[in-house]
């Protein structure tokens, strides 16, 4: 999961037990997103919830979905 969040642009803010929330790294992303650029991973819940900017969220849903599967095979 980490590698799908590096591959965006994404770093690791804060780490506790069942939940991970990224920030992106460029402060250029960040301005233009006006700053709302926080993506929050929740793994204590059945699936895992995704809080953050709708399209940001919808990209990395997919981009998860996709990993997770291709190392199911």
């Amino acid at each position: 999961m980490l590698a799908c969040f590096e591959q965006w642009g994404y770093e690791v803010e804060n780490e506790a037990p069942g939940q991970v929330t990224f920030r992106l790294k460029s402060k250029t992303a960040r301005f233009t997103r006006m700053y709302e650029d926080r993506i929050t991973v929740n793994t204590t819940e059945e699936p895992i919830v995704l809080n953050g900017y709708r399209r940001d969220i919808d990209r990395m849903a997919r981009n998860l979905s996709y990993n997770l599967t291709k190392d199911a095979e």
